[in-house]
């Protein structure tokens, strides 16, 4: 109720991330992954469209869609990029190399670990 009730949309893009991470496992996860994106449309961009679009990439890790990991863990990579945010460009990375070893691609995975 909250979450669809919050007047300002960090909280409420926060909110939406949560309740995507409490329920990875379950399609419903995405819904709530992109209407936290959904509030966070037209805003500077920020640390929590990266980690979502983290949580997006780990979704289809667990449903076994590698195109989708890989390209979504690039997007939270662009973003973090663009705010120069040390934690989240390594966070980013990390996404992208356990997306490249998900598919055996261990070259790739090994070179952006490094």
């Amino acid at each position: 109720y909250y979450t669809e009730r919050c007047n300002n949309p960090l909280i409420a893009a926060q909110s939406w991330e949560r309740l995507g991470r409490k329920h990875i496992h379950e399609s419903d996860a995405l819904d709530y992954f992109f209407k936290g994106l959904k509030m966070l449309e037209g805003m500077n961009v920020s640390p929590l469209s990266s980690s979502i679009n983290r949580y997006i990439a780990l979704y289809y890790n667990v449903q076994g869609y590698q195109k989708n990991e890989i390209k979504y863990a690039r997007k939270s990579l662009d973003i973090a990029l663009r705010l120069d945010d040390p934690r989240e460009i390594m966070s980013s990375w990390e996404s992208i190399a356990d997306s490249h070893a998900c598919i055996d691609d261990f070259p790739l995975a090994i070179e952006a670990y490094n």
